[in-house]
């Protein structure tokens, strides 16, 4: 069961989902996961089926992926991410695209489609393509203060 449970997470949602870091979800993942299994699919005496799927409450949707109006398609997209000053986490972690320089502090590059950072530490997403339009979209109405 543990195995069949680590499969499952590890490819949540087919790559467009991560697990979130809040309170509520950390408590949901406890519950979720907790460590004593069942010996047969009869015993419920530790581990209640309902609480085995408290993992969907630590679920968060993150994943972007960009389509060609023209054909209908996926399409891969430079993006440029300006994340908020009260960031906690290395931005090492977060790819540059190959043959670009290194993102500025609070800002992060990726190629979609792929998963963004946490949305409450986005300010802003720019496209930084020379094919497509280079479009901005506002994700926080707080100014970034860097």
């Amino acid at each position: 069961m543990a195995l069949h449970m680590s499969i499952g997470l590890l490819f949540l949602g087919g790559g467009r989902a991560s697990l979130s870091r809040s309170k509520e979800a950390i408590a949901a993942l406890l519950l979720a996961l907790f460590p004593r299994f069942p010996q047969s699919t009869e015993d419920n005496q530790y581990h209640l089926q309902p609480l085995r799927h408290l993992w969907v409450l630590a679920v968060s949707w993150r994943g972007f992926k960009a389509i060609d109006a023209e054909t209908g398609k996926d399409t891969c997209l430079p993006l440029e991410i300006k994340l908020s000053k009260q960031v906690d986490y290395e931005l090492t972690r977060y790819h540059c695209a190959e043959g670009s320089s290194a993102p500025r502090a609070g800002m992060a590059r990726k190629m979609a489609p792929c998963l963004l950072p946490p949305l409450e530490d986005v300010c802003s997403i720019r496209v930084t393509s020379s094919r497509y339009y280079q479009v901005r979209l506002q994700v926080s109405q707080r100014a970034p203060e860097h």
